[in-house]
């Protein structure tokens, strides 16, 4: 299988729900811990009613066993 991530974030989380048999992906803004971090990189404050959108893209493709 053969698959293609596009974002226009520049970090993605990968994790696992405990117990879960599936993986989660979530575009980020901002590393993880950015609250943290001098200067926060990537963080940004909303004012009331602002929104913001990400988007990513997730391509999968079967590829041939060539075993």
């Amino acid at each position: 299988m053969a698959i293609t991530i596009s974002s226009q974030t520049p970090w993605l989380m990968l994790f696992r729900m405990s117990g879960e048999p599936r993986l989660c992906l979530e575009p980020q803004r901002h590393p993880v811990n950015a609250r943290h971090q001098a200067g926060q990189p990537g963080l940004a404050a909303l004012a009331l009613d602002e929104r913001t959108r990400l988007a990513t893209e997730i391509a999968a493709e079967s590829t041939a066993n060539s075993c």
